[in-house]
C-alpha cells in the first residue's frame, strides 16, 4: 500500500484530533474515527494491509490519547491513563489489526482432515477434508487414457 495514502489518512484523524474539537464527547469522536477507519480499510483491504493498518492503529491510538489527556487535563502521554484496552474497549475504537483475520487472503489454508486409506493410497481428498475421487489403480498417462477412449469409441 502507498505511503501516501496512509500519511492522508493519518493526517485526517490528526484533524478530528486537534485541540479545537476537545468540547465534543468522546463517544461523538470515536464514532467519527472510527468511520473514517472502516471506510478506509473497506476501500484498501486487497493486497498485503498490515504493515499500513499496524501504522494507522498506532496513530490513532497515540492521538486519542492525546486528545483525551488534552481534554481531562492530564500529564504526560497518557498510555497508563488510557490504556489501549479502554480505548478499544470503554470507548469502542476499531482496531484495523483485528479486521485482517476476517479477510479470506489472511488465513490459514486448511489442511486435509483425513488422510488416505492405507489400503488404497491414491484416495484424494480437497483442503476441506472431502473425498474427490478413489482410485484402485495408479493414474495412467493421459495419452494412454486418451487411445483407451479412442479405441473404445471405434471399437478397435
Amino acid at each position: 500500500m502507498a505511503k501516501k495514502r496512509v500519511k492522508r489518512l493519518c493526517e485526517e484523524i490528526s484533524l478530528l484530533t486537534r485541540r479545537t474539537t476537545v468540547g465534543q464527547e468522546a463517544g461523538e469522536l470515536v464514532g467519527a474515527i472510527n468511520a473514517k477507519l472502516r471506510g478506509w480499510a473497506n476501500y484498501f483491504s486487497l493486497g498485503p494491509v498490515s504493515r499500513a493498518y499496524r501504522a494507522v492503529d498506532r496513530h490513532t491510538r497515540d492521538r486519542l490519547r492525546r486528545w483525551l489527556c488534552t481534554k481531562h487535563k492530564v500529564q504526560g502521554p497518557g498510555g497508563q491513563t488510557f490504556p489501549a484496552e479502554h480505548l478499544y474497549e470503554r470507548l469502542g475504537l476499531l482496531r484495523l489489526e483485528a479486521l485482517t483475520g476476517n479477510l479470506p487472503w489472511a488465513k490459514a489454508k486448511k489442511t486435509p482432515v483425513r488422510k488416505p486409506d492405507a489400503e488404497n493410497p491414491h484416495v484424494r481428498f480437497d483442503e476441506w477434508g472431502v473425498e474427490t475421487e478413489r482410485r484402485l489403480s495408479p493414474p495412467r498417462h493421459s495419452s494412454t487414457l486418451q487411445f483407451f477412449a479412442i479405441r473404445k469409441v471405434f471399437s478397435l
